[in-house]
């Protein structure tokens, strides 16, 4: 089982579920192989081995001057990693390749090179703004690997030659905080709506600004709350910059916080709601965190939520860049208390059957067993 990245992202910790399934799983004998991050520590403890990987595998998206820095360092870590993961499929006779995304070609090509049973988890939002890159390499997985997994309805259809060989697994809710929080809520008076994620633009939080000042301007009690983190002297730290000009232009310092990242329980416990504002998603964990702690969900129509959600029933839908499409959202919902409730009673029966625990790791392990039991051509 291979994955690009051991920090606390979404894929990180879907690793970490599948992992710990797998190991508790007497007919299989799991190694490991991922660079050092925040879950290295508790990810070694599901594996009989582990190699530890050179670094981050991520293709680079950035133009201009970075790019005769990023790709140099990309190609290095690309071969580095590339003739680990053949040393270590080699040296432990590894029958089944588990590559956690489709960007880690080190480990898809070592798999191919050795001609080993390959299971790729694609992750098809990485490469929106690429798309020959994406084409390209949805055509080489559909004809190379023996399974391939994606988060939406979308992809799937998108990927016209692999159809009877991939499967569609949403997201579930892998909790693996060893503390509990304790929060002492002292808005009462204000209807609190979140975002969280990563400071980028087409997560939307530009847009997220401005329709919590619409709400202020017309006199809503709202206030919202930006969960995620940013790098310093990343590309995205110059947006951070502006989304934080905008609150001051705007007057809203006492309306809108950057929260960082805090535990699951601190950041549901304290909104009201939740926006997914972004341009383009697969199966992001907060659309089934928000269902499983009973918050409102409002969101473009794109990846799970337009897969199965239902406009009014189980979330809302609001267009992507339109901060007065979702302010008038955010504003329906804080006028309508029959609405919030239908929501939220309706999203946790939409987590128990697409988003529970067991029933993703059922899916995932069944794949596993069906592809270790076939034989290759």
């Amino acid at each position: 089982m291979t994955s690009p990245s051991s920090d606390m992202g979404g894929a990180e910790k879907t690793f970490w579920f599948l992992s710990s399934r797998l190991k508790a799983d007497d007919r299989f004998e799991i190694y490991g192989a991922f660079p050092f991050g925040g879950l290295y520590s508790r990810l070694k403890l599901n594996f009989k081995k582990v190699q530890l990987l050179f670094s981050i595998e991520f293709i680079p998206r950035t133009r201009g001057l970075f790019m005769l820095i990023r790709w140099p360092w990309y190609v290095l870590t690309l071969t580095v990693n590339f003739l680990l993961c053949l040393k270590e499929i080699l040296l432990n006779r590894i029958d089944v390749v588990y590559v956690n995304s489709s960007i880690q070609l080190s480990a898809v090509l070592a798999a191919v090179l050795t001609k080993r049973k390959l299971v790729v988890f694609i992750m098809e939002d990485y490469f929106y703004d690429n798309s020959r890159l994406r084409e390209w390499l949805f055509l080489f997985l559909s004809r190379r690997a023996d399974k391939l997994i994606c988060q939406s309805s979308k992809i799937k259809n998108a990927i016209l030659e692999a159809k009877k060989k991939i499967e569609v697994i949403y997201s579930g809710v892998y909790d693996i905080e060893e503390k509990q929080s304790t929060f002492c809520n002292a808005d009462l008076n204000y209807f609190k709506v979140g975002i969280i994620g990563k400071i980028y633009p087409l997560k939307g939080q530009e847009t997220f600004i401005k329709a919590i000042g619409h709400l202020v301007q017309e006199g809503l009690p709202v206030k919202g709350y930006i969960y995620g983190n940013c790098r310093r002297f990343s590309p995205n730290y110059l947006y951070l910059h502006k989304l934080k000009n905008y609150i001051n232009m705007m007057k809203l310092e006492k309306r809108i916080s950057f929260a960082g990242q805090q535990s699951l329980r601190l950041m549901y416990e304290r909104l009201d709601t939740l926006v997914i504002a972004s341009q383009s998603e697969s199966s992001p964990l907060v659309f089934s965190e928000a269902l499983k702690f009973g918050k409102p969900v409002i969101s473009t129509r794109t990846g799970v939520m337009a897969d199965v959600g239902k406009d009014g029933e189980n979330l809302l839908f609001f267009n992507f860049g339109d901060n007065k499409d979702l302010a008038d959202r955010i504003k329906k919902l804080y006028m309508d208390r029959d609405l919030r409730k239908r929501l939220i009673e309706n999203g946790r029966i939409l987590y128990q059957k697409e988003f529970n625990e067991a029933v993703i790791a059922e899916r995932f392990v069944n794949i596993l067993k069906e592809v270790s039991c076939e034989d290759r051509n």
